[in-house]
């Protein structure tokens, strides 16, 4: 969020985090609402893995994805689920890529 966001105009809200495990490494995805001062609909963020242990961090190498459409049919819990198995099926070669995702596979 250092480039393109305003943290004192833009809004950031923790949602959840969430237990993952991918390609036999377990850590934690976290997931926000985010919105623009200008914007008027909220969109899904999150950033991950991180470490298990919580007191620390992992500054490189990890996923994340900004502006992941908030569906009005969806609730956000529906959606972040989906998101969770879209990245446990990263890097297995029979999965079907996101179509608006990011590719990780350089994270493994």
């Amino acid at each position: 969020y250092n480039k393109g966001f305003n943290m004192d105009k833009d809004s950031l809200i923790f949602v959840s985090k969430e237990e993952v495990t991918v390609n036999a490494k377990s850590g934690y995805v976290y997931f926000y609402k985010s919105k623009k001062e200008k914007d008027d609909d909220w969109k899904i963020d999150y950033l991950g893995l991180q470490p298990n242990d919580t007191s620390k961090v992992n500054t490189s190498n990890f996923i994340y994805q900004k502006g992941v459409k908030i569906d009005k049919h969806k609730k956000i819990e529906e959606i972040i689920k989906e998101e969770l198995e879209s990245i446990q099926l990263d890097g297995h070669k029979r999965a079907k890529k996101r179509s608006s995702g990011q590719d990780f596979s350089w994270f493994w």
